[in-house]
């Protein structure tokens, strides 16, 4: 029995890829289709509306597909509604540019300040955080060299346990001979 090789439209022309599946429209022809979609229906379209005409796409590319639609009305709405002398806004776009390089002459001395600032700062804890890492090395130097230390320790001390205890053993020995001996009968 063979393969299934029939796809449809929403499929693409390559099999699937570890990256998904190819898209069936480019982003300037989904965004075409939705302009056009709209256009039929007088209205904003939904999602599924979206996905359906453009034979099947993802609905992450759909919601932006509409997003930019409604930008793109938006703009244009706005152009529009305020259809203003071209003198005016020339000169609305001078008064912007004069008062953007004025805001910028005020504002780089003490944004250079504030970042002189912050690098002073960020200099004082960068040392701050050597001289905390340095401190911990030592604690852990000085905690290896101690726990080393307990360990030798407590190899002397089990030695000596294990000394006592025997030496223990040998006085019981030693006691109990010299008791046998002290109760011994004397031979003449």
């Amino acid at each position: 029995m063979g393969t299934n090789n029939i796809r449809n439209r929403s499929q693409g022309s390559e099999p699937e890829r570890s990256g998904g599946r190819q898209p069936v429209l480019t982003d300037s022809e989904l965004d075409h289709c939705v302009k056009a979609l709209a256009q039929d229906l007088g209205r904003m379209p939904k999602l599924d509306e979206i996905v359906e005409a453009a034979g099947g796409c993802q609905r992450m590319r759909a919601v932006e597909a509409r997003r930019r639609l409604a930008d793109s009305l938006s703009t244009q709405a706005v152009e529009e509604w305020t259809d203003l002398p071209t003198s005016i806004v020339t000169r609305h776009k001078r008064l912007l540019r004069e008062w953007l390089a004025l805001a910028r002459e005020q504002l780089t001395p003490w944004i250079d300040e504030v970042v002189a600032q912050s690098l002073d700062e960020s200099t004082k804890l960068e040392l701050r955080i050597a001289e905390q890492l340095s401190i911990i090395e030592r604690h852990e130097e000085t905690e290896r060299v101690l726990k080393s230390r307990i360990d030798e320790l407590q190899r002397s001390l089990d030695k000596a346990e294990k000394a006592l205890i025997q030496c223990q053993r040998e006085a019981a020995v030693w006691e109990a001979l010299a008791e046998e001996r002290r109760n011994a009968p004397v031979r003449d």
